[in-house]
C-alpha cells in the first residue's frame, strides 16, 4: 500500500524559500560536448513540465531546491505554460494507479552528505507528499531498511525521490514505471528512440541507458516494471523529449501515430500511452529552444490519454516544415 497526494490546484503555491550551497554539476555544459556526439550531450534527453497559465514561476520556485545543484538554468528540466488551463486529468488517484514518471537524484554519501540531507528534508514538508516507498526487490511497501522514498507535489506530475549512492558518479535518473504485461514492448521502443541498448538489466524487471556521461553528473534513464496489482496512468503535465536523427527510418519502426507540433518537434506515444516528445535534430547541434505556448497548445490538442491513436505516419518532409516553429 502506499498513501496517494491529494489533488492540488493544478497550478501549485510557492514553496517556501530555499537554498543549495553547491556549484552546479554542469555549468555552460552545452558547449562542451561534440555535436557528432550524442552521448555527450547533456540535454539529449530532457524533460517538459507544462502548467496551467502563471502557474511556471511557483512550479519553477517548487522545483529549484531540487535541482539547483545539477541543472541552475533549467535546460535539463524545461517548465513552459498552456495558454489556456489544461480540462484533461487522467485518473491517477485510483488505487492501483501510478505516476509512470520519475526523477531519482542520486548523489556520493560521502562527499554529497550534507545535500541528500537537506534535499530529503524538503521534500518531507508541504506541498510535497510521501507517495510510496520501494525496496531493493523492487517492490511498493511502506518500509524497508534499504528503502527509497518518492514524493509527489500534486496528481499529474511527476515523483521525486533523492538517494545515496555508496561509490562512483552522481546521476539524474529518469525513470519510467512500465505495465507487466509491456515491459519488454517499452524496452524496445525507447531502444529504438536512443538508438543504444541498454547498459544494465537485471531480472526482467529493470533497466537502465546511459545517456550522457562527460559532465560532473551522468544522465540516465531506466524502465522499471511494476507490480502486477499496480497500473501506471500516462501524465497530461509532464513528458519525456528526446533529440533523435533519421527521423523518417525512426518513423517507419515506431509503434503508434507520430504527429508534428512543430517544424522540429513531433510527438508520439511510447506501449505504455506515455506521450514521448522527438526533437528532431541534424548532424550539427541546433541551439537550446525556448518554450512557446503555440506549440504546447499543438501538443495538448492531439493527446489521447484514455486511448492511442491508431498508427499513422508523417514522412513528408514538406508537412512538417509548414507548422509554425513556435518550439515547445
Amino acid at each position: 500500500m502506499y498513501s496517494r497526494p491529494r489533488r492540488y490546484p493544478h497550478t501549485v503555491s510557492s514553496a517556501p524559500s530555499y537554498s543549495v550551497g553547491m556549484t552546479a554539476a554542469w555549468i555552460n555544459s552545452s558547449n562542451d560536448y561534440f555535436p557528432n556526439d550524442q552521448k555527450s550531450d547533456p540535454f539529449a534527453m530532457t524533460m517538459h513540465f507544462i502548467t496551467d497559465p502563471e502557474g511556471s514561476n511557483d512550479f519553477r520556485n517548487l522545483t529549484t531546491p531540487l535541482v539547483k545543484w545539477c541543472d541552475p538554468s533549467f535546460q535539463l528540466f524545461n517548465i513552459a505554460e498552456r495558454s489556456r488551463a489544461s480540462e484533461c486529468f487522467n485518473s491517477i488517484e485510483k488505487p492501483d494507479a501510478v505516476a509512470p514518471l520519475c526523477v531519482l537524484l542520486l548523489l556520493d554519501e560521502k562527499l554529497d552528505s550534507e545535500l541528500i540531507s537537506e534535499l530529503q528534508d524538503y521534500l518531507s514538508k508541504p506541498p510535497w507528499q510521501h507517495h510510496h516507498t520501494s525496496d531493493m526487490l523492487h517492490q511498493f511497501t511502506t518500509c524497508h531498511p534499504n528503502e527509497q522514498h518518492f514524493y509527489s507535489s500534486a496528481l499529474d506530475t511527476p515523483l521525486w525521490a533523492v538517494r545515496q549512492v555508496h561509490c562512483g558518479r552522481r546521476f539524474v535518473r529518469f525513470m519510467i514505471y512500465s505495465s507487466a504485461n509491456t515491459f519488454l514492448e517499452m524496452i524496445n521502443f525507447y531502444t529504438l528512440i536512443l538508438n543504444k541498448d541498454p547498459t544494465f538489466k537485471r531480472d526482467n524487471n529493470f533497466c537502465i541507458f546511459t545517456v550522457h556521461t562527460k559532465s560532473g553528473c551522468d544522465i540516465q534513464f531506466a524502465v522499471k516494471k511494476t507490480p502486477e496489482r499496480f497500473n501506471p496512468r500516462p501524465l497530461n503535465s509532464a513528458f519525456l523529449q528526446f533529440k533523435v536523427r533519421n527521423i523518417d527510418k525512426l518513423m517507419d519502426n515506431l509503434p503508434n501515430a507520430c504527429s508534428p507540433i512543430s517544424s522540429h518537434r513531433l510527438q508520439t506515444t511510447d506501449p505504455d500511452g506515455n506521450v514521448t516528445l522527438l526533437l528532431v535534430t541534424k548532424n550539427e547541434s541546433i541551439p537550446i529552444l525556448t518554450p512557446r505556448r503555440t506549440s504546447i497548445d499543438v501538443l495538448q490538442s492531439l493527446l489521447s490519454p484514455t486511448k492511442s491513436k491508431s498508427k499513422r505516419f508523417v514522412s513528408n518532409k514538406k508537412k512538417l516544415e509548414s507548422i509554425e516553429d513556435t518550439d515547445l
